[in-house]
C-alpha cells in the first residue's frame, strides 16, 4: 500500500462484515434461546418428575389434613378436654416431635420409606376417626379411638407428608426446570388447599364424618401405593444421579 492508498473501501468492508456477523450471530442465539426455552418443559426428564410432584402434593392436600384440623377441637371436647389451648398444646407437641424424628432418619430410613409408612398410617388413622365418628352416631362413644387417631394421624402426617413431599420437590426437579416446576407445583399445592377447604362443609353434608374420613382414607391409600410403584428412592443420590432416573433409555443400535 503506497502513501496515496484509500483506506475507506477497506475499513467500509470490514464494518459491513462486522455487521452481517453481529446479525448472524444474534439470529443463532434467539433460535438456540427458543429452543432451550421449550425443550424443559417438554422432555421426559422433567414431564415424569413434575407429574410425580404434582400427584403427591395433590394426595397431601386430599389426604384430610384440613378436616381433622378442624375437628381437633371437637375430638378433644367429647374426649373432655375443653380447654382449647390444651388440645392445641398436644397438637403442636406432637407435630413437633416427629418433625424431628423426620430430620434426624430421612437419611437413614429414606424418603420413600417414610412417605409410605407416613400415607398408611395416615390411611389407618382415617378409619379410626370414621369408626368413632360412627360410634358416637349409634350413642357408643369411643372417645379413646377418636383421640388416639387424630394424634394417630397428625403423628403420620409430620412423618412423612407434611414435610418429605416438599423435600422430593428439590431433589427430583432437574435444575434447568427448577424454578417454574416448583412454582407450578406450590401453587397446584394451595389450589388443592383450597379445594379441600371449600367442598369440606359439602362432604360433611353429604356424607358425614363416616363418609369424609373414609374418603381421606382412600386418598391415603391411594397415596401410599403410588409412592410404592412410582416414586424413585433419592437417598444417597445426588442431583445428577436422580436426573439420570429420568433419562430415556438410550436405544442400542
Amino acid at each position: 500500500r503506497g502513501a496515496g492508498y484509500d483506506a475507506r473501501k477497506e475499513l467500509e468492508a470490514d464494518v459491513k462484515n462486522s455487521g452481517d456477523q453481529k446479525r448472524n450471530d444474534q439470529e443463532m442465539n434467539a433460535v438456540a434461546g427458543d429452543r432451550d426455552s421449550s425443550r424443559p418443559c417438554c422432555e421426559r426428564g422433567v414431564v415424569v418428575p413434575m407429574m410425580i410432584m404434582l400427584v403427591l402434593h395433590a394426595v397431601q392436600q386430599f389426604s384430610g389434613i384440613n378436616a381433622v384440623i378442624f375437628f381437633c377441637q371437637e375430638i378433644f371436647t367429647d374426649a373432655g378436654v375443653e380447654d382449647p389451648v390444651v388440645a392445641s398444646l398436644v397438637v403442636a407437641i406432637v407435630q413437633v416431635v416427629f418433625t424431628v424424628i423426620t430430620t434426624g432418619t430421612i437419611d437413614m430410613a429414606g424418603r420413600r420409606v417414610l412417605l409410605t409408612i407416613s400415607l398408611a398410617g395416615m390411611a389407618a388413622s382415617c378409619v379410626g376417626m370414621s369408626a368413632a365418628f360412627h360410634y358416637k352416631e349409634i350413642g357408643e362413644r369411643k372417645d379413646w379411638l377418636a383421640v388416639s387417631s387424630l394424634l394417630g394421624y397428625i403423628s403420620f402426617f409430620s412423618l412423612g407428608a407434611g414435610a418429605i413431599v416438599w423435600v422430593l420437590m428439590g431433589e427430583l426437579l432437574p435444575l434447568r426446570a427448577r424454578g417454574i416446576g416448583s412454582s407450578i407445583a406450590s401453587g397446584f399445592n394451595w389450589s388443592c388447599s383450597f379445594l379441600v377447604t371449600f367442598f369440606f362443609s359439602m362432604m360433611l353434608t353429604r356424607l358425614q364424618g363416616i363418609g369424609t374420613f373414609m374418603v381421606y382414607a382412600g386418598v391415603c391409600a391411594f397415596g401410599a401405593l403410588f409412592v410404592l410403584l412410582a416414586v424413585p428412592e433419592t437417598k444417597g443420590l445426588d442431583l445428577t444421579a436422580i436426573e439420570g432416573l429420568f433419562a430415556p433409555a438410550e436405544k442400542e443400535d
